[in-house]
Formats: structure tokens, C-alpha cells, sequence
């Protein structure tokens, strides 16, 4: 697929833009809480991505990549659920950060 001016002012449009930007930032927040969990004496549970779950530079750039093409090939509502489970990822690291401190284990 060729960039073309038409490309990048899909990627660029109001909603498309949001969708992309909240992707990234909900897998940096997934990354950051996988940090904290780690060092909180936790395991991480996704094996088959043990190795770049808490590497920032990856956890930007693959989603960016991912959601950019996405957009470019008219799936951007797939992206919507994508976003709803990063959602509830997050909302679940919350939740055991916020159990694990207050002494309750899962």
C-alpha cells in the first residue's frame, strides 16, 4: 500500500487519532502496571510475551504500528475492542495492585 496524502489524512482524522492515541497509552499503562506488579513480588502470566510485556519501546511502537495499520486498511472498529480489552487489562492490574497493598491475595 502506497502512503498517500488520502493515507495519512485517514490516519490523522478525529476518531481514528483518539482510538490510536488511547491504544498506546492503555499499553503503556499495562506496561507500567506490569512493572509495579513485578516488583511487588508478582509473576507475569502472558508466557508467549514475558520477554517485551515491560519493555516502553515496544510496548509504543508495536501497538502505534499495529493500530496505524489497522486504521489504513478500514479496520479501525476493530480498534474500538482492542481498546475495550486493554481497558479491562489495566482495570485489572489495578485491582491487584490495589488488593496486594491493602494484604488481600487473590
Amino acid at each position: 500500500m502506497e502512503l498517500t496524502g488520502n493515507a495519512i489524512t485517514k490516519v490523522l482524522e478525529g476518531r481514528n487519532m483518539l482510538l490510536l492515541q488511547l491504544f498506546v497509552v492503555l499499553n503503556l499503562a499495562d506496561a507500567q502496571l506490569t512493572i509495579l506488579l513485578l516488583k511487588m513480588g508478582g509473576q507475569e502470566m502472558c508466557f508467549w510475551g514475558m520477554p517485551y510485556n515491560t519493555n516502553l519501546y515496544v510496548k509504543t511502537i508495536a501497538p502505534l504500528a499495529i493500530a496505524i495499520a489497522l486504521v489504513l486498511f478500514g479496520k479501525s472498529r476493530l480498534l474500538v475492542w482492542l481498546n475495550a480489552c486493554m481497558v479491562a487489562i489495566v482495570l485489572m492490574h489495578i485491582v491487584m495492585a490495589t488488593t496486594w497493598w491493602c494484604g488481600y491475595a487473590f
